[in-house]
């Protein structure tokens, strides 16, 4: 009776968070577009951020709870959502997702980069606050290089950023609110996922990693499939790497200044060969400048096998 409630708890938390998250970036944007924001900022940067804030709080929460191998399994989870059940989906539903901006194709090596520190600095099975911020500094790089897309002045993009002449009341209360939802969503998911975990005796790093990262992924995947039906494959690709970034930067490293991060070995073992085979599905695709149906069931394919080697220990 104790699990069936707080797995009611859990599911309509990640509700309310994915449900906020998705209002969040929806005002975010519009917004932005008052503000006279360029596309890049409101059509990825800030929907990235938007659908990114619930994976930062969650994983905030489960670290300051003591609860620390969450973390590495729940942000790699996420990413494999994004590489490859998100992007699959949006190239398996529009039969060809193309991108036609070389400003795409120079995300690649900024993508490799940030995931290529994460294994290496986990790779040791922990992940301290130095290695944290080493972590935000290749997400300052990240920052640094999409900045260089545009001719626009760092001061000019600041300044815009902040102009709220264009916002109404009723938007910017709208945001304030659907943010604070999404942070109340977020502290009942980790709840709901440390209270299963303890009357089953599950590992909570398998939950984030599986049912939590999928979750709360949801907004991603919405926000990526309509940009796919009106054949923006630019935005999706945007959306994700960013994403991905963020996750594997802000996300992971906010959390290790409360406390070194555990990365258990089930996230090891099997956790990154997925992400090296999505990183290279991803780059060749990328490099070609499209994903076909068949590429993307494939995705979707590996992303199933992975989800099921990956919650195989709770049916043991």
């Amino acid at each position: 009776m104790q699990t069936l409630l707080w797995t009611l708890i859990l599911v309509s938390s990640l509700a309310v968070a994915a449900a906020a998250s998705q209002v969040f970036a929806a005002k975010a944007e519009e917004g932005a577009r008052a503000s006279k924001l360029p596309p890049f900022i409101w059509g990825a940067t800030l929907m990235a951020l938007g659908v990114c804030l619930p994976e930062l709080v969650i994983s905030i929460v489960a670290s300051a709870k003591g609860y620390s191998s969450f973390v590495p399994a729940y942000v790699l989870g996420a990413n494999l959502v994004n590489l490859l059940l998100i992007l699959g989906v949006c190239a398996f539903s529009v039969r060809t997702l193309s991108v036609q901006k070389e400003s795409t194709l120079r995300q690649v090596p900024l993508l490799l980069g940030s995931l290529f520190l994460l294994v290496v600095l986990s790779a040791d099975g922990s992940l301290t606050p130095i290695e944290g911020g080493l972590l935000l500094a290749a997400l300052a790089v990240f920052l640094a290089a999409r900045h260089e897309d545009y001719k626009q002045g760092l001061m000019d993009r600041i300044n815009q950023l902040f102009n709220m002449e264009g916002w109404s009341a009723p938007l910017a209360l709208t945001l304030l609110l659907s943010a604070a939802a999404l942070v109340a969503g977020a502290y009942f998911t980790v709840t709901g996922v440390i209270e299963i975990s303890e009357v089953q005796n599950w590992l909570p790093s398998v939950l984030g990693g599986s049912v939590v990262a999928l979750g709360v992924s949801t907004p991603e995947m919405l926000l990526a499939w309509r940009a796919a039906k009106r054949g923006n494959g630019d935005t999706v690709v945007s959306l994700l790497v960013a994403s991905t970034v963020l996750n594997s930067t802000l996300v992971m490293a906010i959390p290790s200044f409360f406390g070194t991060l555990n990365v258990t070995s089930d996230t090891l073992v099997v956790a990154l060969p997925f992400m090296l085979i999505a990183l290279i599905l991803f780059t060749y695709s990328t490099l070609q400048k499209k994903w076909s149906m068949y590429e993307g069931a494939l995705m979707i394919l590996l992303y199933l096998v992975f989800l099921f080697q990956f919650i195989n220990p709770l049916f043991s």
